[in-house]
């Protein structure tokens, strides 16, 4: 996941809607990570077949989609609502702080 660390650290000043972006290009890049690791996985895993023998990269890819299948959907969207969730507490939390910062320097 150090893809997702190197994104994040070029987030230089928070705003909600470039937060939302990093939050859904950091899930796209676990997606793509995760699941090119499955189909390396099954390939050279020994005697641990997860899929059908002969599973194209492309299949495992389709397979991922949230559409694909129920149990596929129902993963995106608890991912995809506890991607949203936590960046807003994070980033909320850290923008309070912020504030209140702000207003205790500017008391003095």
């Amino acid at each position: 996941m150090i893809l997702v660390t190197l994104l994040g650290t070029t987030l230089h000043h928070p705003k909600a809607v470039k937060v939302l972006g990093y939050s859904l290009t950091g899930s796209a890049i676990f997606w793509i990570v995760s699941n090119f690791g499955v189909w390396v996985g099954n390939y050279f895993a020994a005697g641990t077949l997860t899929y059908e023998p002969g599973l194209t990269l492309g299949m495992t890819y389709l397979r991922a989609l949230p559409f694909y299948n129920t149990m596929s959907t129902e993963m995106f969207a608890n991912a995809f609502l506890g991607d949203l969730f936590y960046c807003v507490v994070l980033f909320g939390v850290f923008a309070l702080v912020q504030k209140r910062n702000l207003a205790l320097q500017y008391s003095k």
